[in-house]
């Protein structure tokens, strides 16, 4: 009996389930098409739906659970966060309007310096809460131990130059509702990404990730180098670009990557090219040199074949 009043209630929950019409106001015509998305209680992804007609959302042909709480979610540093509350029983419009951040740390720089995005993680359905300032935003440990780490790794001068990009903070309780997948020994896992930029040198923005649990131990190295004397010395990336060019390397097509060789404890450059051949056959070369002495290292050759 007692099962048959708690089915009877359920039904009758879904069925009094009102619907909420969503309309999206983007600050420009530019702006229109984001990825908006509805996040429940437990920072769950579901879909927003299609836009109907000049950001128009309508939520009656979603399977929203009535018994769930939903937010409506939009987080890029661009502009200001949005996380509204839902309240699926009203039938009015809910109007969002998308509006510039002023407080991002957005930068622009000339075509021709180098810039490399930060690591961004997928974790399926689940959201993790993505920080935009160490001081607002973490727990006063995390932004300490985090700030002392890189500052003695680097050196104070490097460390002048390096700023907060953005971060991902896991919480393992809502992480392991969605999958059994998540090892976490401590309920937080931090994901902090760090930029460097010396744009004197060609250097927009090189930005790597340090990993910290909710105690701020170091789960994860930064890839900057470690206590290296010449770690504020380096040639302009024109120059070694130069040098790619005078061994009839680089080309309009040829990738750059900076990356950080931890057993030699530098910072270096790499130029690569792709070539897909006939048959499958897939052959990629990679020129490496010194980012802080312009000392050529080496050419990788890789040739692989693509099996259908």
């Amino acid at each position: 009996m007692k099962k048959t009043i708690q089915i009877i209630i359920l039904l009758y929950s879904l069925t009094s389930f009102s619907q909420t019409i969503i309309k999206v106001e983007p600050d420009e015509e530019k702006n229109r098409h984001f990825n908006y998305f509805l996040l429940d209680q437990d920072d769950i992804m579901h879909h927003l739906g299609i836009d109907e007609h000049n950001g128009f959302y309508n939520l009656k042909n979603l399977k929203l659970d009535s018994l769930k709480t939903y937010r409506l979610y939009l987080d890029d540093s661009r502009f200001v966060k949005i996380d509204q509350e839902l309240n699926l029983k009203n039938n009015d419009t809910l109007i969002i309007k998308l509006k510039p951040n002023p407080n991002c740390n957005c930068k622009s720089f000339p075509k021709d310096v180098f810039v490399s995005p930060c690591p961004y993680f997928s974790f399926g359905a689940y959201i993790p809460k993505e920080p935009r300032n160490l001081d607002v935003d973490l727990p006063a440990i995390i932004s300490q131990k985090v700030k002392e780490y890189i500052r003695l790794r680097v050196g104070e001068k490097f460390y002048k130059n390096i700023y907060f990009k953005k971060g991902q903070v896991l919480d393992s309780i809502p992480a392991k509702k969605h999958s059994r997948n998540f090892k976490m020994t401590t309920r937080y896992h931090y994901y902090l990404c760090f930029a460097y930029s010396n744009i004197e040198k060609g250097i927009g923005e090189y930005a790597s990730n340090v990993e910290l649990d909710e105690f701020g131990n170091i789960i994860k190295e930064i890839n900057f180098p470690k206590n290296n004397l010449k770690i504020n010395e380096f040639v302009s990336f024109k120059k070694i670009k130069n040098k790619a060019i005078a061994k009839k390397f680089y080309n309009e097509k040829t990738q750059t990557e900076m990356y950080y060789d931890p057993n030699k404890n530098i910072l270096i450059w790499k130029f690569i090219n792709q070539e897909f051949k006939p048959h499958g056959v897939f052959l990629s070369k990679e020129l490496t040199y010194n980012a802080h002495t312009g000392q050529y290292l080496d050419l990788k050759i890789n040739e692989g074949q693509w099996i259908e």
